[in-house]
């Protein structure tokens, strides 16, 4: 028997030169309850972090995941580590999409590929949508979206030290996301990089959408990490609607 933190019950960690972490588990018990139509093949999870943080810290997610999934694999893009997740939302998808194409390409043939699902937590889960577009090739065989605390509506508020905080950010990592993020890339919110983003398709190809929020949330508020516009009095409230509109309108 082994104890809950010796090397066996640890999965192992293997680097891979492409930028993409790859884990593979073979002595780990599926729970077939996960998935009732499994099928053959892997089921490869792309996994985006946060503003200014990096793909390491999504390895207790990977971990848990491997040890009740069969057949999981895992690429966590590297292309926005830190300062870089920083930069347009645009050129944040264009990156790692190109990163996961590669991947993909490299390790895997089409047939050796059942499912692609996508974990992000916060800003990443904006990046993931900026992401899915570029993946085409792979479109059929996306399974499951879920974000973590990701302001898919951005970050509109009135709460003063919000507005303070996110403002001193801004000063010292001069951060284009964030200014995307608070809708204020563009003098017209419409024009704006996250309502276009809206236009473009993203949860039609999923089987499950999850969206994740918590209330104590002060960066990212509830009615824009769950897409539910609700009673409350928001600035622009009108073109939330509308933001929200898009993204579900061919769901």
């Amino acid at each position: 028997q082994t104890s809950q933190n010796s090397p066996e019950s640890i999965p192992i960690l293997f680097e891979c030169p492409n930028q993409a972490v790859r884990v593979d588990v073979e002595d780990s018990e599926p729970d077939y309850s996960l998935s009732s139509s499994w099928t053959k093949g892997y089921h490869v999870f792309i996994l985006l972090h946060g503003l200014g943080s990096s793909h390491a810290n999504m390895i207790k997610i990977v971990n848990h995941i491997a040890l009740v999934c069969e057949n999981a694999e895992f690429v966590l893009p590297r292309g926005v580590n830190g300062d870089k997740s920083g930069q347009s939302l645009r050129a944040s998808g264009k990156i790692i999409a190109n990163e996961i194409i590669e991947y993909l390409d490299l390790h895997y043939n089409d047939e050796d590929i059942a499912r692609i699902s996508f974990i992000s937590h916060s800003l990443g889960g904006v990046i993931a949508r900026a992401v899915i577009p570029r993946l085409r090739k792979y479109h059929s065989k996306f399974y499951t979206f879920c974000s973590l605390a990701t302001p898919h509506l951005g970050i509109l508020t009135d709460n003063p030290l919000l507005k303070l905080g996110l403002w001193v950010f801004n000063l010292l990592k001069n951060s284009r996301s964030i200014t995307e993020l608070r809708l204020e890339d563009e003098a017209d919110i419409e024009d704006s990089c996250l309502f276009e983003l809206s236009e473009q398709r993203c949860f039609e190809y999923f089987e499950h959408v999850y969206l994740f929020s918590a209330d104590s949330d002060y960066f990212s508020p509830s009615y824009s990490t769950r897409i539910q516009v609700g009673e409350e009095d928001l600035p622009n409230k009108e073109t939330l609607y509308k933001m929200a509109r898009n993204m579900f309108s061919n769901c």
